[in-house]
């Protein structure tokens, strides 16, 4: 084929298979994968900051429960702190 002749869509994707191993589907394959696996480990890492999160509110109220002034405001943070 010269440059001359006009491309066909069969020649491009016959030399992209020929490139690139199985063709274009492989590079969105493998951005699939590499998209899942980004979620999968934010996922991870949110789940881990909100467990962070949620121990410290209970840290900080077993705290406010120990120093709070009435039966009724230990009682209170003491629940709260143990949700």
């Amino acid at each position: 084929m010269s440059e001359s002749e006009p491309c066909e869509p069969s020649d491009v994707h016959h030399a992209a298979t020929i490139r690139w191993g199985w063709g274009p589907m492989q590079d969105l394959v493998e951005r699939a994968a590499l998209v899942a696996a980004a979620r999968s480990q934010l996922g991870r890492e949110l789940k881990e900051a909100q467990v962070k999160r949620e121990l410290k509110a209970a840290q900080d109220f077993f705290e406010l429960a120990k120093n709070a002034s009435s039966p009724f405001m230990r009682a209170y943070y003491r629940r709260v702190a143990e949700r």
